[in-house]
């Protein structure tokens, strides 16, 4: 089995960057805010939704070899990590709100 050291040494190696990195805290611990559908928000304790997998840490890569990278978490994720890679939305694809 592939440590998460061995991991973190061959993103370094294929010149992928971490930039951020780190667990969360369990999802019972988190706080949600969604709107109340009256133009508010309602704040409660606890995850957004009942859910069998959870989110429990992340990583943010820059990469210039996508299919490499893939190739490393695919590797990982063979040792039992669930594993689900995203592209961040461009500052000029994502709405902010702004009419």
């Amino acid at each position: 089995m592939r440590s998460h050291g061995q991991f973190h040494r061959d993103l370094a190696a294929g010149g992928h960057r971490i930039l951020a990195a780190g667990p969360l805290t369990p999802s019972a611990e988190a706080t949600s805010m969604r709107p109340d559908g009256s133009g508010g928000a309602l704040v409660t304790d606890g995850p957004f939704t009942e859910s069998v997998e959870q989110v429990v840490g992340f990583f943010l890569l820059e990469t210039d070899d996508r299919a490499d990278l893939v190739r490393i978490l695919t590797e990982f994720a063979a040792r039992g990590e669930l594993i689900e890679l995203r592209d961040m939305v461009a500052d000029d694809e994502h709405d902010h709100g702004a009419s």
